[in-house]
């Protein structure tokens, strides 16, 4: 029973992270990547497969997170003009939004898969 409420509470998060989404959104020139700093959560698109993530990105650029229970880590740099990601087991394009009252992240990975966060806004007290 505790697994499908948890379940259920996950879609339901997906579904409505996904109303909100960076095309609502004006996209943010970044030329420094102190920019990315902070938390994020959101979803992975895998193989037509979608996963929940975390993600936490220092100053420096350096990230760690998951996707789904798989741990990710990597770096964000800026070449060229574009902002770049490099992890492990993949890379590409990300880029930045701000929203009416947060900023979303897309990255756009060179094999084709799509991750969506939406920044975590501190819990108010």
């Amino acid at each position: 029973m505790r697994h499908r409420i948890a379940q259920t509470a996950g879609i339901v998060a997906l579904l409505l992270l996904s109303a909100v989404t960076p095309g609502q959104s004006q996209e943010i020139d970044v030329s420094n990547v102190k920019t990315f700093a902070g938390e994020w959560v959101g979803r992975a698109i895998l193989h037509n497969t979608t996963l929940p993530t975390e993600l936490s990105i220092r100053e420096d650029g350096s990230y760690s997170g998951h996707i789904a229970h798989r741990p990710v880590s990597g770096v964000i740099r800026i070449v060229d003009g574009q902002t770049r990601y490099e992890g492990a087991a993949t890379r590409g394009r990300l880029f930045l939004y701000q929203g009416k009252d947060r900023k979303f992240l897309r990255a756009l990975a060179d094999s084709g898969e799509i991750l969506d966060y939406q920044e975590r806004l501190p819990a108010m007290r």
